[in-house]
């Protein structure tokens, strides 16, 4: 058999104009999928009659050799023969060619997500054969099994891990550090920062709903009244200290400026200085805060304390 598949590899080398005329090669579920630097030289009628092809066809800027359920083990023939990959090989540097961006976006995606095939197709039939066997349908095995745990698991990763499993294939076609691109796209998928990315998704929904709220409600006479408070840098400093004291927090107040900006009833000039006063205002506040441990009979202490505001 391997005797076979060795010989199918060398008659396709062949066919499409040996090795140097290979600028890279890989393939999908059935096809042998070439970069060439020539299309013109493989003769459609003479690659079909190989024994093993059955059929070619161009597409994406590729040309593409129909083999079947053993494209695989051709596959490594072929990389066992010529040395040239998935990734263009080191011969093609001085020969750049204008090629389509539709065709060249196109390629790297099939050649990102063709080798993902077998394992979402694997992923996908373990769920299927879960739903049969297990308490949705004929009920062989519990949900609480370790067999049902594990095969629900198997299931699971190819979806689970994919931008890490994307992000290898990526590398490949880009000819990046594999490593590097896999520790990049895991970060997707840690915990801690998929809360995050809820997090601020939620945030900037909040905001956007916030903007708009502000918007209907108000309308042009807060626009015109934020406009005389705000006039200067320094009267926008003043009001972001002054609205930082009274809330007690900046973030709040740079939220709502946010906001205000976002509905389009302050410009960007005008919430630099109210920001710039909302640091300040924090300042402030801790000040007060810290009053809090001053001793004294002096009327102007107590009265400056925060238990005389909040007893």
């Amino acid at each position: 058999m391997a005797d076979k598949n060795r010989e199918l590899a060398e008659a396709v080398i062949a066919a499409v104009g040996g090795a140097s005329n290979i600028t890279s090669v890989t393939h999908c579920m059935t096809r042998l999928r070439f970069v060439l630097k020539d299309q013109s030289i493989p003769k459609k009628e003479e690659v079909e009659r190989i024994k093993g092809v059955m059929g070619t066809n161009i597409a994406g800027g590729q040309y593409q050799i129909i083999i079947g359920n053993s494209v695989g083990s051709i596959y490594q023939e072929v990389v066992a023969a010529t040395g040239i990959g998935d990734t263009p090989g080191s011969g093609d540097d001085g020969e750049k060619k204008k090629v389509n961006p539709v065709i060249t976006a196109l390629d790297f995606i099939s050649g990102c997500m063709a080798p993902l095939f077998p394992a979402i197709i694997a992923g996908g039939l373990i769920k299927v054969l879960l739903v049969i066997f297990g308490p949705t349908f004929l009920g062989v095995m519990s949900d609480t099994s370790d067999t049902y745990i594990l095969m629900n698991a198997l299931g699971d990763a190819p979806f689970y891990f994919l931008p890490v499993i994307v992000a290898f294939t990526a590398s490949r076609k880009l000819n990046c550090n594999s490593y590097l691109a896999v520790m990049v796209a895991s970060v997707l998928i840690y915990p801690d920062v998929i809360t995050l990315l809820g997090g601020i998704g939620l945030f900037l929904y909040g905001m956007s709903i916030m903007g708009t709220g502000l918007e209907k409600v108000a309308g042009g006479k807060m626009q015109s009244i934020l406009q005389k408070l705000t006039s200067s840098v320094l009267r926008g400093v003043l009001l972001g200290a002054f609205i930082t004291a009274i809330i007690q927090s900046s973030a709040g107040t740079i939220v709502i400026v946010v906001g205000l900006v976002n509905s389009g009833i302050m410009a960007l000039p005008q919430a630099v200085g109210v920001i710039m006063g909302a640091n300040i205002g924090t300042t402030i506040t801790g000040q007060i805060i810290r009053m809090a441990d001053i001793s004294g009979d002096s009327l102007l202490l107590t009265l400056l304390k925060p238990t005389t505001f909040s007893p």
